[in-house]
């Protein structure tokens, strides 16, 4: 499996998640923020975080010191967003080197 085969697997299993954990409403409240975030000190050389990089997938947070995954779906749902982001964790972590990689959320 290549590395866009693993991240589009990873995607829909989170997806699914989300919606069967909190609902097909996305309309609801709380309304917030989730990303899944790798520490920029362990995760310079991996070879998928360097793939993400490259495609685009990945963000740079210079404050926070990570690169992250923005969760983008789910409306403003943060709920969903979160548990995505939990679920996105768990998977990926069979697939990078280190396992210092976690869920990050933040009402709005």
């Amino acid at each position: 499996m290549n590395y866009h085969e693993i991240f589009n697997s990873i995607d829909r299993e989170a997806t699914d998640y989300a919606y069967k954990t909190e609902g097909e409403n996305v309309m609801i409240f709380p309304c917030g923020f989730a990303s899944i975030r790798f520490p920029r000190k362990d995760y310079i050389h991996d070879p998928f975080i360097k793939w993400m990089d490259e495609h685009g997938i990945l963000g740079n947070d210079s404050y926070a010191k990570c690169y992250y995954i923005w969760v983008g779906e789910f409306n403003q749902s943060m709920n969903h967003k979160f548990a995505y982001a939990q679920k996105f964790v768990e998977l990926i972590k069979e697939h990078v080197k280190n396992q210092t990689v976690y869920a990050w959320q933040q009402y709005d």
